[in-house]
């Protein structure tokens, strides 16, 4: 090869390894979206706000300066959706090209005392499908106990006197409840959890809803269709409910109807390095009015944590919770039943919850996910009940095959086949599993 050929080859071969040396994601993204996000007044920054480039193409965080800077692999009129807890979420549309300047986006805080409530479901128009919101306003307005009673909420939907004494279970597109597995009926989230109804062997209904205080309950959302294969298995919708999260004043509740009673305490703290959410719920339902001991109460307490650190430099959103439920049904109390009959039944429930949200900025990985979680529940039933008889009655207590001859339980309590006694007395009997 001559001196010229060489001296050719030369930078044309600097630049190949130049190129097999540069990052993917320099090559594959091009175009860089920046701003800042303030308050309303337009100079305080907001820290940790989630700046996501709909729908879902790449995600980041604001720093302390209330900067953020995305880069994405093609222009065009994109939207940018901008939140943060205790603060209104906007949608900021925005044109990206070579040359786009950065925007500035203004968060007005979340304001308690709204001008106008929307008292039914607003369907989502800017899902792929079809799903429903309620915010907390329409909540308030139907004075629901019970989330299953949302579904009054709903087109079609029809009012009913939210109680705990029913346990409502919520069905979407199955008439009036599920049978079967239910693990493939409507599914039920809290804050990103699966509700279970596998803490009574006999159960074929859908997952009960009695255990969520509805009062530390923000929104929640419909998804009455066939929802994304991220919510696994599952063929009539998902609902997800969504608690109060972000800093908030002290908020206590009071609310009463003809057959329930509850009160309620919340408080969302700002702990410097994270949001610390609480909230206390007793809610009482009684079967009547002429006799309010026969009744089914709550006692819930929730915690939720949600912080955001750094990971590899990249943005990395944590979050905790912590809820549980002790109360149940119980007619025990009530004197205008028969002397010591009764029925009681634990509805005792703990759930926990870790996620984590790490956002890697890597061109073929826009955002990696971690879910854990556990559920216990105790449903035992106790029944006392009251039985008689004139005669005395064979009971079988054989485990052999064989012929028996009935003995009087008094000659021998353990005999396979004993002789009832004659008269009256009370049964106690126990169902349900923990």
């Amino acid at each position: 090869m001559s001196g010229a050929g060489k001296k050719m080859w030369v930078p044309l071969l600097a630049l190949m390894v130049e190129l097999m040396l540069c990052p993917v994601e320099a090559l594959a993204l091009s175009y860089v979206v920046s701003g800042v996000v303030t308050e309303a007044d337009g100079k305080t920054p907001i820290e940790f706000a989630s700046v996501e480039i709909e729908p879902g193409q790449q995600w980041g965080m604001t720093d302390s300066k209330g900067q953020f800077a995305l880069r994405v692999s093609h222009g065009g009129t994109m939207v940018l959706k901008i939140s943060c807890v205790g603060y209104e979420t906007v949608r900021h549309p925005v044109e990206v090209t070579a040359a786009t300047q950065p925007v500035h986006v203004a968060l007005a805080a979340t304001n308690l005392l709204l001008d106008q409530v929307v008292v039914t479901a607003r369907r989502k128009t800017e899902s792929a499908t079809t799903s429903y919101l309620i915010d907390r306003q329409a909540l308030d307005n139907q004075q629901i106990v019970n989330v299953s009673d949302m579904a009054t909420l709903l087109p079609g939907g029809k009012t009913v006197n939210s109680t705990l004494m029913t346990d409502t279970r919520l069905a979407l597109r199955a008439g009036e409840g599920e049978k079967g597995n239910a693990s493939f009926g409507t599914a039920i989230e809290v804050d990103g959890q699966r509700l279970q109804n596998n803490a009574d062997p006999g159960e074929t209904g859908g997952a009960s809803t009695r255990t969520i205080a509805s009062a530390s309950v923000a929104s929640i959302e419909v998804v009455p269709g066939i929802p994304s294969v991220e919510y696994g298995d599952l063929s009539n919708g998902i609902v997800k409910v969504n608690t109060k999260q972000g800093h908030t004043p002290w908020e206590i509740t009071l609310a009463t109807n003809p057959h329930t009673k509850q009160v309620a305490v919340s408080k969302g703290l700002d702990l410097g390095r994270g949001m610390l959410n609480a909230s206390l719920e007793h809610t009482r339902s009684y079967s009547s009015l002429a006799s309010p001991h026969t009744a089914y109460q709550r006692n819930t307490l929730g915690l939720v944590y949600r912080t955001t650190a750094s990971l590899a430099g990249r943005p990395l959103v944590l979050g905790v919770n912590v809820n549980g439920n002790a109360g149940g049904y119980n007619s025990k109390a009530d004197p205008d039943q028969f002397v010591d009959t009764y029925t009681r039944t634990r509805d005792l429930v703990l759930r926990g919850a870790v996620n984590a949200d790490w956002n890697p900025g890597a061109a073929w990985l826009s955002s990696l996910s971690v879910h854990a979680d556990f559920s216990l529940a105790d449903k035992r039933r106790t029944t006392q009940s009251n039985d008689n008889s004139s005669s005395a009655q064979p009971q079988i207590h054989a485990q052999e095959e064989g012929y028996f001859i009935a003995t009087e339980y008094d000659e021998n309590p353990a005999a396979p086949i004993i002789l009832g006694p004659t008269g009256y007395w009370y049964v106690k009997s126990f169902i349900g599993v923990r």
